[in-house]
């Protein structure tokens, strides 16, 4: 019963997420020749990783994923409002170091997070997922990036 309650608040994450207003990030991504289909297909999973940023977990996103990020993250008022609207924070974006170390601990992030996608959603994730060059989203109360989907408040 706790995880269909979690579950039920995830979805109305999402519903949060989608009222948000992301034509300007589409108009750009437009203006530097993705096609439409590639850039709905971004927009929507940058949606999704922002629900699985909202169960506390690290996040890490993929190439196209973190191409939205950084665009959204560009409309610095929007940003930030989207952020509390959805998260109740901030969501901090660290960019990598490019360490042997970092790069380990990002790979068991984003393979953490993508079962939390599977957990969440009920599907595999998207195939723009498999094109892992992840950067790292750091959720201030996260010490672990161990997964435990009854422990990750989603």
């Amino acid at each position: 019963m706790a995880q269909m309650s979690r579950l039920c608040v995830k979805m109305s994450v999402r519903a949060t997420v989608d009222t948000l207003d992301f034509s300007n990030i589409r108009r750009r991504l437009l203006a530097d020749s993705w096609s439409e289909a590639r850039a709905d297909t971004a927009i929507e999973e940058y949606s999704r990783f922002l629900v699985l940023a909202s169960c506390g977990i690290r996040v890490s996103p993929c190439p196209d994923v973190d191409r939205v990020w950084h665009d959204h993250i560009l409309h610095t008022r929007q940003y930030a409002a989207d952020c509390a609207s959805v998260l109740g924070m901030f969501l901090h974006h660290t960019p990598s170091t490019g360490t042997l170390e970092e790069a380990e601990k990002r790979s068991v992030t984003y393979q953490n997070m993508l079962k939390t996608y599977r957990f969440i959603f009920k599907q595999e994730p998207h195939q723009i997922w498999n094109e892992c060059r992840p950067s790292i989203a750091v959720v201030p109360s996260v010490v672990t990036t161990a997964y435990k989907p009854d422990g990750c408040d989603c």
